[in-house]
């Protein structure tokens, strides 16, 4: 019975760390997908009478170091590795250093090569 129970509330607790409860923004179509341990953002933002702003933003759970102009960031299952360098307010991917990146559907995002910029953006 004591192995069931825990059973039970081993699922209960998975399925909270990781069920996602959507947030819808009022900009255009903008989704959040918000669990305890990720969260998956879907884009679509009007931007004027330029058209609209889309993308895909994910974030993951897990760690990052820096060392001297080098971050190299791990999941927390330790799994997957990426390094990129570090260059002023941009990050240059290191594909030869980092886990293998892969889309499963072209429509949500770009594919990420070796030495792609990624530059930050103020809020």
């Amino acid at each position: 019975m004591k192995k069931k129970l825990a059973k039970i509330i081993m699922v209960i607790i998975a399925l909270i760390l990781l069920f996602p409860v959507p947030i819808r923004y009022k900009d255009g179509g903008t989704v959040k997908y918000q669990a305890i341990l990720y969260s998956v953002t879907d884009y679509k933002s009007l931007r004027g009478i330029d058209g609209y702003d889309t993308g895909i933003e994910i974030k993951i759970l897990g760690t990052y170091s820096i060392d001297d102009d080098v971050m190299t960031m791990k999941t927390n299952d330790n799994n997957y590795t990426y390094v990129f360098q570090i260059d002023g307010d941009s990050l240059i991917f290191q594909q030869d250093k980092s886990s293998f990146v892969d889309l499963t559907n072209d429509r949500f995002g770009f594919k990420v090569t070796d030495k792609a910029k990624f530059h930050l953006v103020e809020d």
